[in-house]
């Protein structure tokens, strides 16, 4: 089946017709979405740290650590896009992640995971509104703005599609190859990520970018901090914007769950290679979240969506800390979060782009995940301090708090 999959993408891509840049880097956006979705190792990374000896807590840290260096890197990484170029940020950005997931295949130690998060989430950073920023700009040359809501919807739909593949490798490789199981899935993130960077390589870069790459660091660095001040003038000056921030701050924190599910699933005496199961579902009940976004916002509108999805999640929450270690309704609780969630996420993005009537957008919303992932790493580092089923209810009554300022945020903007 990979097989025939790796032999129509490369048809596909052969053909695709180079004569506008706009529909060919549409192309690859499509080729690239699906094919870096299709990741082995990543939907049951924590398992992959518990059976390297990594407890709960140091978990619950190192996705704290991920959380960190995205805030860290956020803002120097964000006007690259702006200024030298999307595709050369987008191309620096898959080689760092890249490096990352050789790291995990070659360095399976806390040491190793630390350090490969920092060259993943670097790639992360450098990524973060570029993309989107590149295919809206890719829309604006060819007048198609108005199809910029479809086809982040056919993106997501595209990840989802591939991240389905992933269980029936996962299972069969850690049913077959018990010790050697987690190392060939490793191996193989690296061979498709590789496929990934390929393509990442053939985007085409606007003209308007291509008399940027050569200038100076000084030239570039002075033209990044009037981007930003640019950027950030606007935001400030936003009371709407401002007020979308404070709603933001929760969406960062709705996957904390993915952290601890798989290491309590298998902690309630499920074999390693059932969790395939619990990745199928999550993501397929995350496949019926983002189809069911788009026809529920036809009958109420996004604004009350975003309210909406917020309370659910809050609500949710709260049933896993009490169904915590009852290991079937914690998992069903996990995929219902994670339909949730896959109805928030394209809902902020959809208010977002709404919102950002600004050319400094990737800019713009480097400054929104800068405070989001600041809120996100000081929480998840708290977390990892204290008892993971507390943190559960701790982390609802928390998401019922921005449920009201959300609320507020609705009555605001009308």
């Amino acid at each position: 089946m990979c097989t025939n999959i790796l032999i129509f993408l490369f048809i596909y891509f052969k053909n695709m017709q180079e004569k506008e840049i706009w529909n060919y880097n549409l192309k690859i956006h499509y080729l690239w979405t699906f094919i870096s979705s299709i990741m082995f190792l990543e939907p049951i990374v924590s398992l992959y740290y518990l059976n390297n000896w990594l407890t709960l807590n140091s978990i619950v840290f190192l996705t704290a650590l991920y959380s960190f260096f995205i805030f860290l890197f956020e803002l120097p990484t964000s006007s690259i896009g702006d200024t030298l170029g999307r595709t050369f940020t987008m191309r620096a950005s898959v080689l760092s992640t890249l490096t990352g997931i050789i790291l995990y295949l070659i360095w399976p130690t806390m040491l190793g995971f630390g350090i490969a998060i920092v060259f993943k989430w670097l790639g992360t950073a450098l990524w973060s509104g570029t993309g989107h920023s590149k295919l809206q700009e890719d829309l604006e040359a060819a007048q198609k703005n108005q199809d910029f809501g479809k086809i982040i919807w056919r993106l997501i739909w595209l990840e989802q599609i591939g991240q389905l593949i992933t269980p029936v490798v996962i299972y069969f490789v850690l049913k077959y190859f018990v010790l050697d199981g987690y190392s060939i899935l490793a191996g193989l993130d690296v061979i498709i990520f590789s496929l990934a960077v390929f393509f990442v390589f053939k985007f085409k870069e606007l003209d308007s970018y291509q008399k940027n790459i050569w200038k100076t660091f000084k030239e570039n660095l002075n033209i990044q901090i009037q981007t930003l001040q640019k950027a950030f003038k606007y935001f400030w000056w936003s009371k709407t914007l401002k007020m979308f921030l404070l709603v933001m701050i929760t969406w960062n924190s709705l996957n904390y769950i993915s952290t601890i599910l798989l290491p309590n699933f298998v902690k309630s005496w499920f074999e390693n290679y059932l969790s395939s199961y619990v990745v199928w579902f999550v993501i397929l009940f995350g496949i019926a979240g983002n189809f069911l976004c788009w026809k529920i916002a036809k009958f109420i509108n996004w604004k009350k969506l975003l309210v909406l999805s917020i309370f659910l999640n809050s609500l949710l929450y709260i049933l896993a800390y009490y169904f915590y270690n009852d290991g079937f309704i914690f998992v069903s609780l996990a995929v219902l979060i994670s339909f949730v969630m896959w109805i928030y996420i394209p809902t902020r993005n959809h208010i977002f782009m709404e919102l950002s009537n600004i050319q400094q957008k990737a800019s713009l919303r480097s400054i929104f995940l800068l405070i989001t992932r600041f809120f996100e790493f000081s929480i998840l580092f708290l977390f990892s301090l204290f008892y993971v089923r507390d943190n559960l209810l701790i982390l609802g009554i928390y998401l019922f708090i921005w449920f009201i300022i959300s609320i507020v945020f609705y009555k605001k903007s009308i």
